[in-house]
């Protein structure tokens, strides 16, 4: 099953481009990000589709959860610039067909940054034929 997670990625970091043009994406965490805003994009789990099995393995498919996490340091309006990257990253999720399944507003260590945490949820499979192209299907 091809991995997802750099689709993800690539997909966020064109859609928060436009409007936040010096957001940095990364899907590998950063103590100490060189810049703000910041989004960490991480998938946190994988697991077989049991709706999806099939003896011959053709049309397997796979549930994944990505956790992205917003930070910004933006004096005074740090919640707000976050809450808006992440409607646009709302827009990628739902254009790949992730569903939103969790949300929160976590403190950071450092006081002066701003984090919001979301999870979003979607099965994925690849095509028939052996194509290697990833596809999203709506969870049943």
């Amino acid at each position: 099953m091809k991995d997802i997670e750099n689709l993800v990625i690539t997909n966020i970091a064109k859609v928060i481009a436009d409007d936040f043009p010096t957001a940095e994406v990364s899907g590998e965490y950063i103590e100490e990000p060189a810049s703000f805003p910041h989004v960490f994009v991480l998938q946190i789990n994988k697991s077989d589709a049991a709706d999806y099995m099939s003896t011959s393995a053709i049309d397997n498919a796979q549930n994944v959860t990505i956790q992205i996490i917003v930070y910004s340091n933006k004096l005074g309006t740090a919640k707000s610039e976050c809450k808006d990257i992440m409607e646009k990253v709302d827009e990628a999720m739902r254009d790949m067909r992730f569903r939103l399944t969790y949300q929160a507003h976590v403190p950071n260590f450092d006081s002066r940054i701003y984090r919001l945490v979301r999870r979003y949820s979607g099965a994925v499979r690849v095509s028939y034929c052996g194509d290697e192209e990833i596809l999203m299907i709506t969870p049943r």
